[in-house]
Parts: C-alpha cells; sequence; structure tokens
C-alpha cells in the first residue's frame, strides 16, 4: 500500500511478485550475496520512459549486443565509485524500476543450486520535501537480507512499461 502526502512522501513495505522474463537476462549485477539479472531489452524500455519525461542523464539507449553477457558488481552505498556507465545506470537509473515491476532474475549466488526468488520485498526512504529522487530498498522475503538498494524519479514509480511491450 502507497501513501502520499502533499508536504512529503510516506511508503509501506510492499511485495513484489517477480516474472517470468520472456528474454534471456543479458546484465548480471552481483549486489551482495545476490545475482540481478536483467535484459537488455528492458533496461532499453525504462530509458525510453525516462527520455519520455525528459530526463536524458544515461542516454537514450544503451548500446550492448544482445547475445552478451555483462557481468558488473554494486555496493549497497550509493556513493561508491564507479568503473562503467552501467553501474549508475543499474544502480540509480533504472534497476530499481524493473525491480519495482517485476522485471529481473533474483538468485542467492551464495548457494550452488538457488532457485529464482519468486516474491521481493520493496521498502522506500522518505524522500525529501521538493525531492524528485526515492531511495529504494529490496529484501528477500525469506531472510529479509538486502538485495539490492537504489534510486530512482518519483515520477518513473508510476509508469507503465506498456501493454504491448510484454
Amino acid at each position: 500500500m502507497l501513501v502520499f502526502f502533499s508536504s512529503g512522501v510516506c511508503f509501506a513495505q510492499k511485495e513484489i511478485k517477480i516474472r517470468n522474463l520472456w528474454i534471456r537476462p543479458q546484465v548480471h549485477v552481483k549486489f551482495n550475496e545476490y545475482t540481478l539479472s536483467f535484459s537488455i531489452r528492458d533496461i532499453n524500455r525504462a530509458l525510453e520512459l525516462l527520455n519520455e519525461m525528459d530526463v536524458y542523464d544515461y542516454g537514450t539507449h544503451i548500446d550492448l549486443d544482445t547475445t552478451g553477457n555483462y557481468q558488473i558488481e554494486l555496493l549497497d552505498d550509493n556513493h561508491t565509485q564507479y568503473k562503467d556507465a552501467l553501474q549508475p545506470l543499474i544502480q540509480n537509473g533504472v534497476g530499481v524500476f524493473l525491480l519495482t515491476k517485476g522485471l529481473t532474475v533474483v538468485k542467492n549466488s551464495t548457494q550452488k543450486r538457488a532457485h529464482p526468488l519468486k516474491t521481493i520485498l520493496m521498502d522506500y526512504e522518505d524522500i525529501a520535501e521538493g525531492s524528485d529522487v526515492v531511495f529504494m530498498h529490496f529484501y528477500d522475503p525469506a531472510t529479509h537480507k538486502l538485495l539490492f538498494s537504489g534510486k530512482m524519479k518519483v515520477d518513473l514509480y508510476n509508469k507503465d512499461m506498456g501493454i504491448d511491450y510484454y
């Protein structure tokens, strides 16, 4: 359940159902003991939605070969130094959005035969008045361990990928 106030925003914890991806994910993100996998197609669609909001911080699309596999590692601190352009794009641009839509594969990378999670828990930090960015944290519902944290534009939360997209 989401609750919005005029002077600020207060959010409650929400369970997100992970969808089956129709396309093999190519971007694999190591975060703490979890691996989150995204498809390049979904990342590009999220960038299109940002561009519709006149946010061009990360470009209009990523130019990655869809037959490849891309591995990156992120830390739960947003003030780290990034080594390549994929890291800030995922942590501060589109990763949180794709997680809110359930468009990722999440596995515990410390377990050899880990099955992908079917649900994840999402928590928001309060939004400072006048801010257009929200920080979100995602947890494994079984262990309550942090599996991802990042930020996204508040206006992106209510954006839809489009009925013809799926």
